[in-house]
């Protein structure tokens, strides 16, 4: 990972229902700003983002995710965007909701920007039943780009570059197949000039 740049992981998982506080940390020393957690009490799975700006350089950092618990979750993935180009304090909107209803879509509540240059990233989750293949659905009325979906089906992430101030938009992102109990976790980052992914890694059991 590049000096200066912004890292953005977000942990989701499904077992215990405890739903018990997570924390990140990388081998590089960064610290993470932990955002809004959606829970699903009935199906017992979690989902927040963290946000390090200004990192140090590492090109060998290794970012992991933890729970307060030491009892093991049955399913969890963790998804990591490294971006460049982005404000020393990045963090704009967050926002999110869980949802018991079935669908093939998964939309968020409605919120705004407040920068001429963001980036809006999305995860979409449902451990309870997982579906197998997630697509990029729609931020900001235009078509995401999606970045990966984890090997268990538990997740899906995407993202959307906007080059001017937004208000009341939404993100959604797609499943093959209708399930319930999903929920979707949104962040926008405010940039300097043009934002940039630079990488994003996922890891999923």
């Amino acid at each position: 990972m590049s000096a200066g740049d912004t890292v953005a992981v977000d942990v989701c998982y499904y077992g215990t229902g405890s739903l018990v506080t997570n924390s990140v940390t990388d081998t590089a020393g960064n610290t993470y700003t932990a955002l809004t957690k959606y829970s699903d009490v009935a199906a017992g799975s979690v989902c927040q983002w963290f946000v390090s700006s200004n990192i140090a350089g590492n090109t060998a950092n290794v970012v992991t995710g933890h729970t307060a618990s030491n009892t093991p979750e049955s399913f969890w993935s963790i998804q990591i965007f490294e971006i460049s180009g982005l404000a020393s304090s990045p963090i704009d909107a967050d926002a999110g909701t869980t949802n018991a209803s079935y669908g093939t879509t998964f939309t968020g509540p409605p919120f705004s920007t407040s920068a001429a240059s963001e980036i809006i990233l999305a995860v979409g989750y449902s451990a309870y039943q997982r579906p197998n293949v997630y697509s990029a659905g729609i931020i900001a009325g235009s078509s995401a780009t999606l970045a990966q979906t984890d090997s268990v089906g538990m997740s899906g992430a995407e993202y959307e570059i906007v080059s001017s101030t937004e208000s009341s938009i939404t993100a959604s992102i797609n499943v093959s197949t209708s399930v319930t109990h999903w929920g979707i976790n949104i962040v926008s980052l405010k940039g300097t000039a043009a934002a940039t992914p630079v990488r994003h890694r996922m890891i999923s059991q």
